[in-house]
C-alpha cells in the first residue's frame, strides 16, 4: 500500500485523483492549499469549476497544438506550454470603498497642506513655527486616515476571503 492510498477508503482515493489532492503522510494539497483533513480539501475542490481543479501540468498538456509540415511529411507536433489561467478574486464593494476613501484622504491631506502652508512672509522677515501647525496637523491627518481605511479595506478583503474558504 503506498503512501497515498494509506488508510484512505477506495472512494477517497477516487476523489484525491478527480481533483489531484496529494498527500505526504501528514498534509493533503490541493494547489497550493494545503489540508490537515482530507474532507477539506475535497470540499474546497468542488467549489472549484472543473476545467480549474486540474494540475497545472494537465492544463499545459491540454493547451494548443500546432504541426510543422514540409510537403506530405509531417514533421513534429508539439503543445505549447502555457501557464494556467490566473484565478482573480473579487473584493468586497465594501472593500474597495474604503481602499478608494484611503487614497482620497491622502490627497486631501496633501491639497490642505498646501492651501494652509504660508505663504513668503516677505523680505527680511520668517514665519514662527506656529505658522506651519496648520499645514502639518492637515498632513498628519492625511497620513493617518490613509492607513486607517487601508487597514479597514483589507481587514474587509480578509474577511471575505475566510468566508469563502470556511463557507460550505
Amino acid at each position: 500500500m503506498t503512501e497515498k492510498t494509506q488508510g484512505h477508503t477506495p472512494e477517497q482515493i477516487e476523489d484525491m485523483d478527480r481533483y489531484s489532492i496529494s498527500f505526504d503522510g501528514e498534509k493533503y494539497q490541493f494547489h497550493q492549499y494545503r489540508y490537515d483533513r482530507l474532507k477539506d480539501a475535497i470540499e474546497y475542490a468542488k467549489k472549484i469549476p472543473s476545467h480549474e481543479t486540474k494540475s497545472w501540468k494537465e492544463q499545459s498538456q491540454e493547451s494548443d497544438s500546432y504541426t510543422v509540415t514540409s510537403g506530405e511529411e509531417k514533421l513534429t507536433e508539439r503543445k505549447i506550454s502555457m501557464a494556467p489561467k490566473i484565478h482573480i478574486e473579487k473584493k468586497p464593494v465594501l472593500s474597495t470603498v474604503f481602499f478608494i476613501l484611503a487614497a482620497l484622504s491622502l490627497l486631501g491631506g496633501i491639497i490642505l497642506t498646501a492651501v494652509f502652508w504660508p505663504g513668503d512672509p516677505g523680505y527680511g522677515r520668517e514665519w514662527k513655527n506656529e505658522a506651519y501647525t496648520l499645514s502639518i496637523m492637515w498632513f498628519t491627518v492625511g497620513v493617518i486616515e490613509t492607513a486607517l481605511f487601508a487597514a479597514i479595506g483589507q481587514g474587509l478583503s480578509y474577511l471575505h476571503r475566510i468566508m469563502e474558504n470556511t463557507s460550505g
